[in-house]
C-alpha cells in the first residue's frame, strides 16, 4: 500500500474547497425547490426535481465528509419519494422539511474532510530482476544461464547478508535461493523479515535436491512463494514467474464513470487514476453508447439518479446492445433502501456501492470485477496450453493490425514459426514432454518480444507473431535472436536433456497487402526455411 501522491491530494483538496464554496448556492436552490414542492405536492415534476437535487447533495456531502449535510438531505429526498409514491404530504411532514432546511442553512459551513488514504499502486514496469547468491552450486549456475535466455536480468549477491541492500522498492524481483540456507534459524528470521518488508515486489523461490514435507513447510514459514526440486525444467520456473508478474504486465483498467455531478466525476476519477487506472467520463447519459463504442471501457461506474434518464433505465439500454451485455456495471449512490439496490442488480447491475465508499474499497471492488472479466475473455480467446491467442483470434487480430497499418502508413511483419522434428520429440519422450516444449517456446516469445507484439498459436507446433511498425530486416534480426536463444534451452525428460530448434518465415505489409496474402507469403518463407535445412529464418520479399 502507498500513500496518495501529493499532486492527487492537492486536486482532491481543491475539489473539497470548490464544494464548500458552492454549498450556499446549492442549499439556496434546494430551499427554492422545497418551497415549490410544498406549494404543489401533487405536481410530480416538482417532487422529481426535489428528489434529484436532494439526492445529489446527499451524495456529494457523503463523499466530501459532510455527514450532517448528507443525512439531512437524504431525509428530504425520502419524504419527497413517499409523496411520489402516493402518500399525502401532511402538516407534520411539512414542518419536518422546514426544520431540516433551517438546520442546513445554519450549519452547512461545518468543514468536511477528505484526508489522505492508502491505495494500491501499480508497480513500475521494468525488466524483472532475479537474484542468486554468488556461491551458487553448478545446478544454480546452469539455471541462472538458462533464465538469461528468456531475457531476465540476473544479479549475483556476494553474501546472504547483502540481500536487503540489493533489493529495490518498486520493481518486481525474484530471489532464488538454495533451501539449505534454512538450516540456520537466523537465516529463516531474516528471510521472513525481508518478505514482510518487500511484500509487494519480492518473490522467494527455494530450490533443493530434497523436497520432503518438513523442508517445504519451513520454506513456507520463511516467506517462500515456490519450491522447486532440482534439477528442474526451467520452463516450470518461468511459468511461475509469469504468473506472479501478471499484474505488472497487464494493461491499466479502463473505467467509464457516468454521473451528472462534475465534482463526483472528478473525485472518483482521481481515485481510480491514483490506482493506475484509465478513466473516461460521461455527464450526460446520451453520451454513454458512443463512448462504449469508441473507448471500449472494461467497467461502468454509474450513479442511480440522473436527470432525463435514471441509472436503471440507462442500464437497460446498455444491456439491450449485444456488444455490451457482459460489461460489468457498478452502481454508486446514497440509495440506502435494500429493495432498490436489489432491483438495480436484478435488472442487470453487477454490484451496488453506497456512498460514502472508502477509496481502497472502491479500487478493490473495481479491480476484482475487471480482472474476472479479463480472465473469462482470456480463456475464450486463448489457446488452453500456451496461453497465446488461438488461431481464429490471431487471424482477427492480423486483419485489425493491417487496417491500422493502412491508416497510419506503417509497416507490419508477420512471422510464422514451426518446431523442427517435433513429431520425433513426441515419439521419443511422450506428449507431456512435447507440451512442455510448446510452453517453453510460448514463454520465450512472451518474455523476449515487445508488449505491443501479438503472439498466437497457429496450430499444432506452429506459432505466429505480428510485429507492428517493424520492417522486414528488423523482424529478421529479432527472430534470429529468438531462434538462437531457443536452440540453447535445455529441455528435460527425467534425467535426459535435449534441445529443440525452430524454423521461421517472415513476410511484410505492404509488400503483401491482405491478411491472406501476408499469411501465404510467410508460410511459403517458412516452407523454404524447412526445405533448406531447418533451424533458420527465411524472409519473403516481393
Amino acid at each position: 500500500m502507498s500513500d496518495i501522491s501529493s499532486s492527487i491530494q492537492q486536486k482532491l483538496d481543491n475539489l473539497l474547497d470548490h464544494f464548500k464554496s458552492s454549498l450556499p448556492g446549492r442549499i439556496k436552490e434546494l430551499r427554492k425547490q422545497l418551497e415549490e414542492f410544498i406549494k404543489s405536492p401533487d405536481d410530480s415534476a416538482c417532487a422529481d426535481a426535489l428528489v434529484l437535487a436532494a439526492h445529489k447533495l446527499a451524495g456529494s456531502g457523503a463523499t466530501f465528509g459532510y455527514k450532517n449535510l448528507s443525512e439531512r438531505t437524504k431525509k428530504i429526498e425520502n419524504i419527497a419519494k413517499e409523496v411520489l409514491g402516493g402518500k399525502a404530504l401532511g402538516e407534520l411532514q411539512i414542518q419536518n422539511l422546514k426544520e431540516i432546511m433551517d438546520k442546513l442553512e445554519s450549519d452547512h459551513g461545518i468543514i468536511g474532510k477528505l484526508g489522505t488514504f492508502p491505495v494500491d499502486l501499480p508497480l513500475k514496469e521494468s525488466e524483472r530482476i532475479i537474484y542468486f547468491l554468488d556461491d551458487a552450486t553448478s545446478e544454480e549456475d546452469e539455471l541462472s544461464n538458462q533464465l538469461q535466455l528468456f531475457g531476465y536480468t540476473i544479479e549475483k549477491i556476494t553474501a546472504f547478508q547483502g540481500i536487503e541492500e540489493a533489493l529495490l522498492p518498486d520493481t518486481e524481483q525474484i530471489l532464488i535461493i538454495n533451501a539449505s540456507i534454512l538450516s540456520e534459524i537466523e537465516n529463516r528470521k531474516k528471510l521472513t523479515e525481508l518478505k514482510k518488508h518487500f511484500s509487494t515486489v519480492l518473490r522467494i523461490f527455494f530450490i533443493s535436491q530434497h523436497g520432503d514435507f518438513d523442508l517445504r513447510l519451513v520454506s513456507v514459514r520463511a516467506g517462500g512463494d515456490a519450491f522447486f526440486h532440482i534439477p528442474t525444467d526451467v520452463d516450470l520456473i518461468v511459468d511461475r514467474i509469469e504468473s506472479y508478474a501478471k499484474r505488472l504486465m497487464s494493461e491499466p483498467y479502463h473505467i467509464l464513470i457516468v454521473d451528472d455531478e462534475p465534482e463526483q466525476i472528478a473525485y472518483h476519477a482521481l481515485i481510480l487514476q491514483q490506482a493506475g487506472m484509465i478513466t473516461s467520463v460521461a455527464s450526460n447519459p446520451q453520451q454513454v453508447l458512443k463512448i462504449l463504442v469508441e473507448a471500449r471501457p472494461e467497467l461502468i461506474l454509474m450513479d442511480m439518479y440522473m436527470p432525463g434518464c435514471s441509472g436503471t433505465e440507462l442500464l437497460t439500454i446498455i444491456r439491450q446492445q449485444q456488444a455490451f451485455i457482459t460489461i460489468p456495471i457498478i452502481f454508486l449512490s446514497v440509495e440506502e433502501r435494500l429493495n432498490r439496490q436489489i432491483e438495480a442488480i436484478w435488472q442487470g447491475g453487477d454490484d451496488f456501492l453506497a456512498k460514502p465508499v472508502k477509496p481502497e474499497h472502491l479500487v478493490k471492488v473495481i479491480s476484482t470485477r475487471v480482472e474476472r472479466t479479463r480472465s473469462l475473455r482470456y480463456f475464450i480467446e486463448r489457446d488452453s496450453l500456451t496461453g497465446l491467442l488461438n488461431h481464429s483470434n490471431l487471424k482477427e487480430q492480423l486483419n485489425r493490425e493491417i487496417k491500422r497499418a493502412e491508416r497510419t502508413g506503417s509497416t507490419l511483419c508477420f512471422a510464422m514459426l514451426d518446431l523442427d522434428f517435433f513429431k520425433k520429440v513426441n515419439d521419443t519422450y511422450g506428449h507431456l514432454i512435447g507440451d512442455r516444449v510448446l510452453k517453453t517456446l510460448s514463454h520465450l516469445l512472451r518474455e523476449r518480444l515487445r508488449r505491443s507484439d501479438i503472439i498466437g498459436r497457429y496450430g499444432g507446433e506452429e506459432f505466429a507473431v505480428i510485429l507492428f511498425n517493424t520492417n522486414i530486416e528488423d523482424a529478421r534480426i529479432v527472430m534470429e535472436g529468438l531462434r538462437e536463444n531457443f536452440s540453447q534451452i535445455l529441455q528435460r525428460s527425467g534425467d535426459t536433456q535435449f534441445k529443440v530448434t525452430f524454423s521461421c518465415g517472415i513476410a511484410q505489409f505492404p509488400d503483401f497487402s491482405s491478411a491472406e496474402d501476408l499469411t501465404a507469403a510467410a508460410d511459403e518463407a517458412l516452407y523454404r526455411a524447412k526445405d533448406s535445412g531447418r533451424n533458420r529464418v527465411n524472409v519473403m520479399v516481393k
